[in-house]
């Protein structure tokens, strides 16, 4: 359960500081290690970019809940010299500037550096200012969200109220679409209000207790927010990242605390946004009745799209540089608004977790089914289930249950579909309609035991029943594979019960995720006439070091005595998301062997740069003038792009020792293509 401190009083959206009396772009100067209440890098303030006197200077503090920024109360050297020299690197501000700090002993008005320097100045010069930072961290259980600490800003005509904690401002529940009619597509949210954006928005419904149908709203997450008083420059605003949850599109929220973007935004410099869609046979029910087309949760994804397009900008972000990313069923609504006209210009990169393809039930996120498809195989049993079957509007009478009715059937629909506006083909095309498109970069990959997590451990040495199991849960005939040359050589004679569930979560991670991640590398990779991928920016990756999130576990997946490196165990789904967002202390996990923070240090940098620059391989002197140049593992590795040809380039992410380098290269193997091409999943899959 979520703790807000402010729930304890009354709310006053009017008591916080409002940016329109502030007259100043803000930025939170923390130096982020991804330590939390652990780290010693703790001197923090807020810069004040619009110069001012000495008097006025205290005042915007004062405004604030804060005050000027003492050098006897917080050693410089401790956070706010890496944060402050970074706004130099960033041209925000020459080298030669100084900021107004706290007066000294004798009350003389002072200013400081960015090397820490401290100088007597006049009281009326006009200067930047440096207020302290007080606001606390905040974590998986608690924040202070109190009246000193809130900030209300417009965006659009939404007048919204946020907060701010350590590390980031934060503005959560916000409004993106009203409550569309059911089986309607929503619309961007436009009315003037005035609401509190302090503590989530529901959860959009799903099977359980959990969730509304009123849930169409987004979190924001920013380390700078722009002046309301000055047209702030367009070099000042942040990359976007906008986040995709998975669950199958019958389960998730965007409000899941491992997924909290405070710190990539933090660390990352960059606007983290986490986005909520219905789910479901609310989400994504097609009925062939010509109206309800299905995809209502893509058209939701778009919907925040077009309201991040219009409002980003009043949080610090660039509306022309937003990268999606999603992972599980998350990655596989990337692919489809990757294929969409309809999200055409809302995004230019795309970021692909564990993106479920392949066969059996994995099929149909990347081969899309048209509505009479899903109609037979979905929608004639809702509407059977529900009483719905031959009445004169179905639609109507499906409109006219109870909710929970809905969510809560034993069949549920949980597949984009061809409906003619969103999805308009039967998968993704590697080509764009038009010349002028800019190419995107791309970052794909899974983990390296994906189907651990699915696998059914057999309860006894017995391969025959194994398969026979894995058959049924498949609805497939595989049993043949363990005499197929291509598979036999990892099976070995008389194999024990932990040798077959390793085959059979292979050919899962195989046949269901992996094999198709490599095709899609390799075309995205290919030259062609108006691509729609860069293939010098195509990136593919296997973790090989994960940390399992307790909700989405099993024992499989966990190291024998917390030992990550020393003992082998299986890199399970879902297992790579706490690194990226960099939540595993936020989170109170324990670092197994010291080097989880730092794996998660070098992961996170490397996304950051690739939503930044496109490119996964870090600048050197952006990571200098952050601090971060040995935050976490040797980061000169370079990372190659997927490049052509039957040799597909991927990185495997891992620790390795002595070195600590974090990542080590690999080409996928030759026999991994071979048990590809065995299932019908090649390379070539999306040539043909």
């Amino acid at each position: 359960m979520y703790t807000y401190l402010s729930e304890t009083e009354p709310f006053d959206v009017f008591a916080s500081a409002n940016l329109a009396d502030i007259k100043s772009d803000l930025t939170i100067l923390a130096d982020n290690d991804l330590l939390n209440d652990k780290s010693i890098r703790t001197s923090a303030g807020i810069l004040l970019s619009e110069p001012r006197n000495f008097e006025l200077a205290k005042a915007a503090c004062s405004l604030l809940g804060e005050q000027l920024w003492s050098p006897e109360s917080q050693d410089f050297k401790t956070g706010l010299n890496n944060s402050l020299s970074y706004q130099t690197f960033l041209d925000k501000v020459p080298s030669s500037q100084l900021f107004w700090v706290s007066p000294n002993q004798a009350q003389s008005c002072r200013a400081l550096d960015f090397k820490g320097h401290l100088s007597e100045v006049s009281c009326t010069a006009w200067l930047p200012t440096i207020c302290t930072q007080s606001a606390p961290f905040s974590n998986s259980t608690y924040a202070n969200t109190s009246s000193p600490l809130q900030l209300t800003l417009n965006a659009g005509n939404q007048t919204l109220t946020g907060y701010r904690d350590f590390y980031s401002f934060r503005f959560l529940g916000v409004r993106f679409a009203p409550q569309p009619q059911r089986f309607t597509y929503s619309t961007v949210y436009s009315s003037p209000s005035n609401t509190s954006a302090i503590s989530y928005g529901s959860a959009c419904l799903q099977p359980g207790p959990q969730g509304s149908e009123d849930c169409l709203f987004l979190n924001i997450w920013t380390p700078f927010i722009p002046s309301s008083h000055t047209n702030t420059q367009a070099k000042n605003l942040k990359p976007v990242l906008v986040w995709i949850f998975g669950g199958g599109f019958v389960t998730g929220t965007p409000n899941d605390s491992s997924g909290d973007g405070g710190n990539f935004a933090s660390r990352g410099d960059i606007v983290v946004i986490s986005i909520n869609y219905r789910l479901g046979n609310l989400g994504m029910l097609a009925l062939n009745d010509g109206v309800t087309n299905g995809n209502f949760g893509i058209g939701d994804m778009v919907t925040a799209l077009q309201w991040i397009r219009e409002n980003v900008a009043a949080f610090g972000g660039d509306p022309g540089k937003v990268t999606i990313l999603g992972q599980s069923s998350g990655a596989a609504a990337v692919r489809a608004l990757l294929a969409s006209e309809m999200a055409k210009g809302l995004f230019g990169k795309a970021v692909m977790h564990s993106e479920p393809a392949g066969f059996s039930a994995f099929g149909p996120y990347s081969m899309y089914q048209t509505i009479e498809e899903e109609v037979k195989n979905v929608g004639m049993a809702v509407l059977n289930q529900t009483g719905c079957l031959g009445v004169e509007s179905p639609v109507g009478c499906l409109k006219a249950l109870e909710s929970s009715v809905l969510v809560n059937l034993p069949v549920y629909a949980n597949y984009p579909v061809i409906d003619g506006t969103y999805l308009t083909s039967p998968n993704l095309s590697f080509t764009t309609s038009a010349s002028s498109s800019v190419p995107k970069p791309l970052l794909l990959g899974t983990v390296r035991d994906e189907g651990a997590i699915t696998a059914q451990y057999p309860a006894n040495p017995n391969l025959t029943l194994a398969m026979s199991a894995l058959d049924t849960l498949l609805g497939l005939n595989l049993s043949p594979l363990p005499t197929n040359p291509a598979f036999s050589p990892f099976l070995p004679p008389n194999p024990t019960q932990n040798e077959i569930f390793n085959f059979t979560q292979t050919i899962i991670t195989l046949g269901g995720l992996q094999c198709l991640t490599l095709a899609t590398s390799y075309s995205a990779s290919l030259s062609r006439p108006f691509p729609l991928f860069d293939p010098k920016h195509v990136f593919l990756y296997e973790f090989n070091r994960t940390y399992q999130p307790a909700s989405f576990s099993s024992p499989a997946c966990v190291p024998t005595n917390g030992n990550p490196e020393e003992e082998e165990y299986y890199k399970c789904h879902a297992g790579e998301l706490i690194y990226v967002f960099g939540n595993l202390v936020r989170e109170g996990l324990v670092d197994r062997d010291g080097r989880d923070v730092a794996f998660s240090r070098s992961i996170l940098d490397r996304w950051a740069s690739f939503v930044r620059t496109g490119d996964v391989n870090i600048d050197r002197k952006w990571l200098e003038a952050r601090g971060f140049a040995r935050a976490g593992g040797v980061m000169d590795d370079r990372w190659e792009a997927v490049g052509a040809g039957n040799q597909v380039r991927g990185t495997r992410l891992q620790w390795n020792e002595p070195s600590g380098t974090v990542i080590g290269m690999k080409g996928f193997e030759a026999d991994v293509k071979e048990r590809c091409d065995v299932l019908g999943l090649g390379l070539e899959y999306y040539e043909t």
